[in-house]
Parts: structure tokens; C-alpha cells; sequence
């Protein structure tokens, strides 16, 4: 039911004890002792507990993979799972799991610390040892970053980047596959940026670049820009856990970029605020501003907002008008802004004749139910002394 939470810590280790000179007796063993009878008590070798357990998208799942670093999955899905367990060490699951969302917290070495979204249609599958699950999920990494050092024209600004990771085999030690997807690019740029990640090997290292640094990295750039950009943003992650409340309506955020010194492109270090904040139950606003540091050009923000209006109770209409700092930026090009208004509908449905109701048909109206009262007429009740004979019978 909602509110569930079931953990599967996969290197945890407990030992259980018994103090030998307690014992509880059954109501035989009782009797023996009333009577004088000698009888050698039992001795309880061990509890072995089934579970058969039903998982709803109420339940919220949550399988620790490494206790040490805190690396975790945790997430809703469906499926069944049986689970057998005792007191001497014995520790089995059978079943499967289709999810439907979760996040990947990836840590290493104390400062490294994302989070992978998990795309629906993941699997896991358990037949007997809990490490030796099979996991078939795909997880994605959403950040911006700038892709010059991979162009033969770079380009001096940072691009939405997707970075996803394919995570099959044993649960124990999965096989990751690396993929790195630019949405919001020209298709010259795409085409070019895949020929330049075609090769496994240049995938992972970029991939694994860009989780940890926030910036791709020609094979020779390796220097301490990679370590100032992942302690800047881990103070930025703290600072945010300051001043973000998740039950408030009002959040704020700080983000800080060092910029990129090479020799195609140069940038400066940017400070960015970020605001999200719930005027009403149907006014909804989300904002992010950038400030340069560090250069000349301390003046210019940049900043990208987007104001959500729900036009009905269910929230499934709305209104959505944003101001959005564009993606590609030549060599010495201004800032530029792209605006938009749209209005977006949402609504669950699962056929396709559902969907048509729904859309065209709208709500069907409840006919009005008008309840029938009858009443019956009845005599007073009488004591039980007391009895009227019928007319019918002559007697008076």
C-alpha cells in the first residue's frame, strides 16, 4: 500500500545470539513438570520466514548497492516477489520487477555525487542469490556542457546534453553502456558530434567527463579544471540543501560554472540563481539567472524563465509561456532569446477508445438518481399480553 518501503541492502551483515539459559516451555513440556516427568528440552535450531510479497507503484523500492559510498537504486514498479529467509544465514529471492521511474544515485570517492533518472521499461529479475540479480534498466544524466574540443568550428556556449547508461547483467557488477544524445542542436553540429563519439572507447571517456567534471576533455586536456569543477559544484549542491525545502513553495538555488580557457573558445566563470515558486494552485513559475564573473562583461544576464497557468481543476490543461537564452551562440554573436506560448493537454488513457471519450465526449453526466421512499403503514405494537382477534372469525 502507499507509503511502503522495501530495502534490500545487498552487503549488509547482521549476527543473531541466543543466551542458552532461558528457556520457554510448551504446555507439554509444562505438564512434564508437574507430573515429575523427565523430558529433554528442544532446541530451536533456527526461524525460517516466506515472503510473498505483490509490488505496487504504491511501494517505493530501494536497493542499496554499495553501503560504504551510499550508491543506491530506489524506485516504484510492479511485480512479484518471493523472499525466503533465516536465522542462519540463508537469503533468497525469486521474481521480477518492471519499473516504471527511479533514480540512480551514483557516488564515488566521496565527492562525485549524480543522479540518473530511470527510463520506464527497466527489469529486474531474481532467481536465488539477491547479488546475482539480472538488471536490464536505462538511466539518463541531464546537464549542459560545451562540446568545442569534439568540433572542428567550436562553438563558446554550453548545450543540454544527455548522457544515459544502459546497465545490464548481474546486479553485483552490471556491464554499463554509454550513450550521449544532443536534443535542441542543429542537425550539422548532431551529425558531426556522432561521427566524433562513434567508437566505444570515446563514448565512455566522454561520458564518464562530462558525469564527473561537467565538460568534455580532449584526451590531452587533463588538469585540475576537472577537480575545481567537481568541488564547485558539490559546494553548490550543499548550499542548495541550505536553502531548498522540499514542502516549501518557495525554493532557491545557487549554481556556480567555472569558465574554459583553451584555445578554440573562452568563457568566464558564471553564477547562476535559480527560482521556483508556487504564486496560487494554478500559477506555477520556474527561473534561472546567469551571471558572468571574471570577465568584462559582468553586465550581461542571461536568464531563462517559464510560467506555468493551470486552466482547470484537474490540472490537465495548460498554459506554458517561457523566455528561454538560445542553445548555439557563434563567435562574438549577442546573447539571444527565443519566446514562446503554448497550451498543452494531458490526459491518461489506456485505449485508444478511452482517449476518443475522453477528448471529444468529455465527462458523461451522472443522470440524476430520484430515490423512492415508500412508507408502510403499521400498528402500534402492543405489549405481548395483549392480542386483537380477527373480524373475519365471528368471535368479538
Amino acid at each position: 500500500k502507499e507509503g511502503t518501503v522495501f530495502k534490500i541492502p545487498l552487503n549488509d551483515s547482521e549476527s543473531f545470539g541466543d543466551n542458552s539459559f532461558i528457556h520457554f516451555l510448551s504446555p507439554e513440556e509444562k505438564l512434564a513438570r508437574l507430573t515429575g516427568e523427565t523430558r529433554e528440552l528442544r532446541e530451536i535450531t533456527g526461524v525460517e520466514l516466506n515472503f510473498d510479497l505483490d509490488i505496487t507503484q504504491d511501494a517505493l523500492v530501494e536497493i542499496v548497492i554499495d553501503k560504504n559510498s551510499g550508491s543506491s537504486i530506489r524506485g516504484r514498479g510492479e511485480g512479484n516477489l518471493l523472499v525466503e529467509i533465516n536465522t542462519n544465514g540463508k537469503f533468497n529471492m525469486y521474481g521480477d520487477i518492471a519499473v516504471f521511474e527511479g533514480v540512480y544515485n551514483f557516488i564515488y570517492g566521496g565527492l562525485v555525487q549524480k543522479e540518473f533518472i530511470v527510463q520506464p521499461g527497466g527489469t529486474l529479475s531474481w532467481d536465488g542469490e539477491p547479488l546475482q540479480a539480472q538488471v536490464d534498466l536505462v538511466a539518463l544524466y541531464l546537464t549542459q556542457a560545451n562540446p568545442s574540443v569534439l568540433l572542428d568550428t567550436p562553438i563558446n556556449r554550453s548545450i543540454p546534453v544527455e548522457v544515459g547508461i544502459n546497465l545490464t547483467g548481474v546486479l553485483e557488477k552490471p556491464d554499463p553502456i554509454f550513450d550521449i544524445k544532443f536534443p535542441n542542436v542543429s542537425s550539422a553540429i548532431k551529425s558531426e558530434l556522432e561521427y566524433r563519439l562513434d567508437d566505444n572507447e570515446s563514448r565512455e571517456f566522454q561520458a564518464l567527463s562530462v558525469v564527473t567534471t561537467g565538460a568534455f576533455m580532449s584526451d590531452l586536456r587533463l588538469n585540475q579544471e576537472a577537480l575545481y569543477g567537481t568541488l564547485s559544484e558539490r559546494a553548490s549542491s550543499l548550499i542548495n540543501s541550505i536553502f531548498s525545502d522540499s514542502d516549501s513553495k518557495f525554493q532557491v538555488g545557487l549554481d556556480y560554472k567555472l569558465g574554459e580557457n583553451n584555445p578554440e573558445y573562452q568563457t568566464d566563470d558564471r553564477l547562476g540563481v535559480t527560482l521556483s515558486t508556487k504564486l496560487s494552485d494554478r500559477v506555477l513559475i520556474n527561473g534561472k539567472v546567469g551571471v558572468p564573473i571574471g570577465g568584462v562583461s559582468e553586465t550581461v544576464i542571461a536568464g531563462d524563465v517559464q510560467i506555468d497557468f493551470l486552466l482547470n481543476e484537474e490540472g490537465s490543461l495548460t498554459m506554458k509561456m517561457f523566455n528561454r537564452e538560445n542553445s548555439i551562440r557563434n563567435f562574438g554573436e549577442e546573447i539571444g532569446y527565443t519566446q514562446g506560448l503554448g497550451i498543452a493537454y494531458n490526459v491518461d488513457f489506456d485505449t485508444f477508445k478511452e482517449l476518443i471519450e475522453k477528448v471529444f465526449k468529455g465527462k458523461k453526466e451522472k443522470e440524476p438518481q430520484i430515490e423512492e421512499i415508500t412508507t408502510e403503514e403499521t400498528a402500534p405494537k402492543l405489549p405481548s399480553f395483549m392480542t386483537f382477534k380477527n373480524k373475519s372469525t365471528g368471535n368479538n
